[in-house]
């Protein structure tokens, strides 16, 4: 488990991302392009064959809607990243229409989790980011599987081998989501004072 972070919904994402296989680092500092420091909010990554698939995740537990600038303001930091992350998720309780238009637009995947974190409700957010990033992935390997070759022209067999890789996805055991987040939440009040 990697060390706290600076807000529950940071350790929340974070602790989704683990359960999906990832190495996870909260306030993880890069360098950028420039050569200056950049600090990232979730900092995911999974060894997929001989690559690192590279998660980054950036959480607003906002009161007010995340808007347009934030989202411009993000696409500009990631330019900014060595390496580049594969995948960039925004995660806030509301985004402004044109904010989340314009983020799904440059390639984000949007999360908006409804409510503020508070000890009340990390379950359910931790849920709403799991199925989410959990969906993702599970559709983007059926693509990948289901995607007819050139060279395969044995559509009978393809199927099946689809379907058992989607079962196989479905019967993964949930992790305990009260046992994570409440060992992470238990984590960041004892050495952070919370």
């Amino acid at each position: 488990m990697s060390l706290p972070a600076k807000n529950t919904l940071e350790d929340i994402v974070a602790s989704a991302l683990e359960s999906l296989g990832f190495s996870v680092k909260v306030d993880y500092k890069l360098v950028s392009t420039s050569g200056t420091e950049i600090e990232v909010d979730v900092w995911g990554e999974k060894a997929v064959g001989d690559t690192t698939f590279i998660a980054y995740a950036s959480c607003k537990d906002w009161d007010n809607e995340v808007n347009v600038s934030v989202v411009r303001e993000e696409f500009g930091r990631i330019h900014k990243m060595i390496p580049k992350p594969k995948l960039c998720i925004l995660v806030a309780p509301k985004f402004a229409e044109n904010a989340k238009k314009e983020a799904e637009d440059n390639g984000f995947v949007v999360i908006e989790v409804e409510e503020k974190t508070s000890d009340a409700n990390i379950e359910r957010i931790y849920r709403r980011i799991y199925e989410k990033l959990n969906q993702l992935f599970s559709a983007a390997a059926h693509q990948v599987v289901a995607r007819p070759s050139e060279k395969v022209k044995w559509k009978d067999e393809i199927k099946p081998l689809t379907e058992y890789i989607k079962e196989k996805v479905e019967e993964k055991p949930k992790p305990d989501i009260h046992e994570i987040v409440r060992s992470r939440i238990e984590y960041i009040r004892r050495f952070k004072g919370r």
